[in-house]
């Protein structure tokens, strides 16, 4: 301790009266102290060098913080970088540590026990493993109140509450023009890609928002020539009167003045609803609005009246009626012709797909085309059959066949493949047989069920027949030939009496072929 001539030299700058002194990197030298760590003393003659001097020295063996810690009297400054180190380093055995803790310290009176107790909100790195690591901010108890990791993602324990503007704003490109309140639309130039511009005409199908005075929350990069679009929440923005004075409530569509709203008075896109009312008084245009981009379905009726415009919109819009109900329509006519509804009640389609049909009346419509699924045909006296040409004949589709004279024998569907089926008869007809066909497509597969253990049916491979009634519910050809040649109808009612099962025929002249 005390004064002594001490050898220094300018390594670290110029030394003054009063400046600290530790070692140079010349052996045995001192130099001006910048950095935090031990000093033999402080300076009480200056140096200016050249090179190396001797100057008297005040010794005070210290540690000094050098200019790190600054002070102009008032405030103290950290005048380097810090680092809170590691507490402790990583081994096979303990594979992490967190970072040394800032602590910002308070002090609450607990009435209860009648101290003071120490409350603290502490800032360190919690580290997971090599990957993954976050800065967290802590309370008291140590629980994590909010946190930034490793790759940006921020999240918070509570409630994020801001202080400055009310809606949620996102960056968009945008053309030069745009300031603060403009309603925006898509813009369709490629320059200008996913970007926005300022509304052109009434009701703009591609609104978007209005650009945002002082977003509480915003979204997106911030890059030169981006503008921030309120998307949702309250924002001041440009209104006129062309659609009428506004009222709280109103919903707020573009006009034809560029970037400037109007109150909706048709059905169209709006950008928001007004929160204040406008009237073209002194002042400003700006008005707050709630953002909420959507589709206006045109002023309600009053009091059971119509509302005095028609609907127009434009092509490929769609209309959301909100689950209300359509009523006084006279027709609807698609714009393809393929359906409609009339005002009489006809509904036309090209397709029905639907669960059930329940209907009082159905009509089969035959048109003289190939595809109709209906139709008619002749089974010539002395043929055991006709084959019947239609493109709805499929093997898997259900052929309806009902006969308007006596076949003479039972019959089936010989054939059925794609485009043509052929009705067979088991023995020749006895006249010409007029008989009526309809097809019907199935959509699956028939499964047949087990055989019945009743009369038996014939076998459509036994032309000769058995004297039975055949599964198609025609008569057997014995039945039949009996019947024909005898002429009477008591015949006729002998044979039904005979055997409820057994169908009747009116008697008919046979010519032998």
């Amino acid at each position: 301790i005390g004064r002594i001539p001490t050898k220094v030299n300018v390594e670290n700058g110029t030394i003054a009266i009063g400046d600290p002194i530790t070692t140079s990197s010349t052996s045995g030298v001192g130099m001006k102290a910048t950095k935090p760590g031990m000093i033999v003393g402080y300076a009480l003659n200056a140096w200016n060098g050249p090179g190396q001097g001797t100057i008297e020295v005040f010794v005070k063996p210290v540690w000094h913080s050098g200019a790190t810690i600054a002070t102009d009297g008032t405030l103290s400054f950290f005048d380097d970088s810090f680092t809170f180190n590691k507490s402790g380093t990583a081994d096979a055995t303990t594979t992490k540590y967190d970072s040394r803790t800032l602590s910002f310290r308070g002090s609450a009176w607990d009435s209860a026990s009648s101290t003071a107790v120490t409350r603290d909100i502490s800032i360190l790195n919690k580290v997971t493993d090599q990957d993954n690591y976050k800065l967290t901010f802590a309370n008291n108890a140590g629980a994590t109140l909010a946190a930034l990791n490793q790759s940006g993602d921020l999240s918070i324990a509570g409630t994020l509450t801001t202080g400055g503007g009310f809606d949620f704003a996102e960056m968009f490109p945008a053309v030069p023009d745009l300031e603060a309140g403009d309603l925006v639309m898509a813009d369709a130039d490629p320059a200008n890609k996913e970007g926005v511009k300022k509304s052109q005409a009434p009701y703009e199908n591609g609104l978007l928002g209005v650009i945002s005075t002082k977003p509480g929350f915003l979204a997106g990069n911030n890059k030169d020539g981006s503008e921030p679009v309120a998307l949702a929440g309250r924002v001041p923005a440009k209104v006129n009167l062309e659609g009428g004075a506004i009222n709280v409530g109103d919903p707020i569509t573009s006009s034809s003045e560029a970037g400037v709203g109007m109150k909706a008075a048709q059905a169209g896109r709006v950008v928001g609803i007004a929160l204040e009312p406008y009237t073209g008084a002194a002042g400003d245009n700006l008005i707050t609005i709630f953002i909420n981009p959507s589709w206006y379905n045109g002023p309600m009726p009053v009091g059971g009246a119509t509302a005095g415009s028609g609907l127009t919109i434009e092509e490929k819009d769609i209309i959301d009626f909100k689950d209300s109900t359509l009523t006084n329509v006279n027709s609807i006519v698609s714009s393809s012709g393929n359906w409609a509804i009339t005002a009489d009640g006809y509904l036309t389609l090209q397709h029905v797909i639907a669960k059930e049909v329940n209907t009082e009346k159905l009509t089969v419509k035959v048109n003289d085309v190939p595809e109709r699924s209906a139709g008619s045909g002749m089974i010539k006296a002395g043929y055991m059959g006709e084959l019947v040409q239609n493109p709805n004949v499929h093997p898997d589709s259900l052929i309806l066949i009902t006969f308007e004279g006596n076949p003479g024998s039972s019959w089936w569907i010989g054939e059925k493949v794609d485009g043509q089926f052929m009705l067979t008869l088991a023995a020749p007809a006895p006249g010409d047989v007029k008989f009526s066909w309809w097809i019907v497509g199935v959509d699956g597969a028939l499964e047949p069920k087990p055989a019945s253990t009743g009369t038996q049916g014939s076998d459509p491979s036994d032309p000769a027949g058995t004297g039975e009634q055949t599964a198609s519910g025609s008569s057997t050809p014995a039945t039949a030939a009996a019947e024909s040649a005898s002429g009477t109808p008591e015949t006729a009612a002998a044979t039904s009496s005979a055997s409820s099962t057994e169908p009747t025929y009116e008697a008919a002249t046979v010519t032998a072929p």
